[in-house]
């Protein structure tokens, strides 16, 4: 189990998969990883106190995957 202490902790892991997405795809762009992120990223309804998010967790295996066009 992993725990998440804030975003310090996601920013190493997000700077991690964008240097595995650049060796994958050269020419990605901040823009395009952070769009693949989304789009390959499982969907999380989060609840703090009695608002309710829609947030994403990112999918390190499927990310990678779609940039190197296995999906």
């Amino acid at each position: 189990m992993v725990t998440w202490n804030g975003w310090s902790d996601v920013e190493p892991l997000l700077a991690g998969l964008y240097t595995l997405a650049c060796q994958i795809r050269p020419d990605i762009t901040p823009g395009l990883f952070w769009e693949t992120a989304l789009v390959t990223g499982e969907r999380r309804e989060f609840r703090k106190g009695d608002k309710t998010y829609d947030g994403r967790i990112v999918d390190p295996v499927r990310l990678i995957e779609h940039l190197h066009g296995k999906v």
